[in-house]
């Protein structure tokens, strides 16, 4: 009678470490948008946006004109808060790291996370070559001529 009071004991031990195995992992998204938004002074642009997306996947922002797909790309980036009068609030999570939360430097966030403008915009006293240079010497990088 013991003896089969120990096999079941071993085998709910088995079972409960198969269940363990099993168990699922949180998942981990390369950007987590959390109770996202954004205003222009008084106007809010953006309520309560969530959203997330896996590592190595696209993704598209698509609406309408005025929905605010802009805005919410230029809060990834730190852009929006450079607009005078405009605030944000919410979490914006990037490997792990809350790109809105204290002590992040919004310079590093822009070197990190990068935005192209559907018409060209260059700086108009700079050639267009010293215009695409300009980020690589901003960061230190050595001879651009060879």
């Amino acid at each position: 009678m013991r003896d089969i009071s120990l096999q079941k004991a071993s085998k709910k031990v088995l079972e409960d470490s198969r269940d363990f195995e099993k168990e699922p992992q949180p998942p981990r998204y390369k950007v987590s948008i959390r109770d996202f938004d954004a205003w222009f002074g008084t106007k809010q642009a953006l309520k309560s946006i969530s959203l997330d997306v896996k590592p190595n996947t696209s993704a598209a922002i698509i609406g309408p004109s005025g929905c605010g797909k802009t805005t919410l790309i230029r809060c990834l980036n730190r852009m929006h808060e450079m607009t005078p009068g405009a605030t944000a609030k919410g979490h914006v999570i990037v490997d792990d790291i809350d790109i809105y939360g204290k002590g992040i430097d919004p310079v590093v966030i822009k070197r990190r996370i990068g935005m192209v403008f559907q018409k060209p915009n260059p700086f108009p006293t700079m050639s267009i070559y010293d215009n695409v240079a300009a980020g690589l010497k901003l960061n230190g990088v050595g001879n651009l001529e060879n």
